[in-house]
């Protein structure tokens, strides 16, 4: 049990490869934590990382959590491994109220969400450019039932997981669905050997266009433009 009821919650999976930056000396966690843990100190908001890692953090307001990796799903890129972690970590806590998934490594907390949130709506952080922009959701190798919601709503803007935030009962419903139609895509891999994409920006866009499009909120209340460095914002965070 945790005593903590609104928390920030991130994913670092040392034990795999990061299938986009192949070539990449892999971190050091409490490091590349620290950017995120120091901003949010002034809210008194606690980070949790899980991780298949045995770590211990060296800082104040980091919490780390070693939960073992999925053994059946071993060829499941980190990207989905991580979203096995997280829902896993949720589930295992119902004392928590609010959650907020973000990139350990590229994201900052520069305001106090948690009283804003509405309990039925997902929060999600954004980009500029449309889905057609992102070589990662427009991929021909992507199941067809994707590709076809793609093409039919291709203005829909690029949605980002670096920052997706909720009551505790609706980011397990979105965590929910990703693993249930990711395990589809590993199950016919299995049995009809189709390809395993190691990319989830496609079945993020997907899930939260397809399941909760009247109840999605995504721009700059969500988070900054991405990657315009903003440090002066109404964002509650900050996304490179």
């Amino acid at each position: 049990m945790i005593k903590d009821k609104n928390i920030i919650l991130s994913e670092f999976i040392g034990g795999k490869g990061d299938p986009q930056r192949l070539n990449v000396e892999p971190p050091q966690l409490n490091e590349y934590a620290q950017a995120l843990v120091k901003s949010t100190m002034r809210f008194t908001t606690p980070v949790y990382v899980v991780t298949d890692l045995e770590e211990k953090s060296n800082q104040a307001g980091l919490h780390i959590v070693t939960m073992p990796l999925p053994e059946d799903f071993d060829e499941l890129s980190m990207y989905y491994q991580r979203w096995i972690l997280a829902f896993h970590f949720i589930q295992a806590h119902p004392e928590i109220e609010h959650v907020v998934l973000v990139d350990l490594n590229d994201v900052e907390m520069l305001h106090d969400p948690f009283d804003d949130l509405d309990p039925d709506k997902l929060y999600i952080g954004d980009e500029v450019n449309d889905l057609t922009m992102s070589y990662i959701v427009d991929d021909d190798q992507q199941p067809l039932e994707m590709r076809n919601f793609f093409s039919e709503h291709f203005n829909f803007q690029l949605l980002n997981p670096g920052v997706i935030l909720g009551s505790r009962k609706i980011i397990l419903e979105f965590l929910g669905i990703m693993a249930n139609l990711f395990l589809q895509d590993f199950r016919d891999h299995v049995y009809k050997g189709r390809y395993l994409f190691p990319f989830d920006m496609g079945l993020v866009n997907y899930v939260a266009y397809r399941y909760f499009y009247n109840r999605l909120v995504h721009g700059r209340q969500v988070s900054t433009v991405f990657k315009f460095l903003e440090t002066q914002s109404g964002a509650w965070f900050k996304h490179k």
